[in-house]
């Protein structure tokens, strides 16, 4: 189950601004299936806190799990698929793709 920072943060970007169980349910299956997906298209464990905080890969994050909620994931993997492939890059390399350039 998504802790309770990201679940809040998903429901943000859904525009869900109501709580029930079965919606909250169907948000906490969305970042469950897109989260290891992302992580490891990015090079990263699952259990990474990458995500935690805002930034380039939470962002990408809460955009996986938006198309993922909407039973689009395909459209996500080719729409991003530029964003996912410098991440990964950039974690390969072990650069801090948030931080400012010199």
């Amino acid at each position: 189950m998504a802790n309770d920072t990201l679940l809040a943060a998903a429901k943000r970007k859904l525009n869900i601004t109501w709580s029930d169980t079965e919606t909250d349910a169907r948000v906490s299956d969305a970042i469950g299936n897109a989260l290891p997906a992302l992580a490891r298209a990015i090079g990263l464990d699952a259990e990474t806190d990458a995500f935690d905080e805002p930034g380039e890969a939470r962002g990408l994050l809460l955009n996986c799990i938006f198309y993922e909620f909407n039973d689009a994931l395909d459209d996500f993997w080719a729409n991003y698929a530029d964003d996912v492939q410098r991440l990964l890059l950039a974690n390969r390399a072990g650069v801090d793709d948030d931080a400012p350039e010199a």
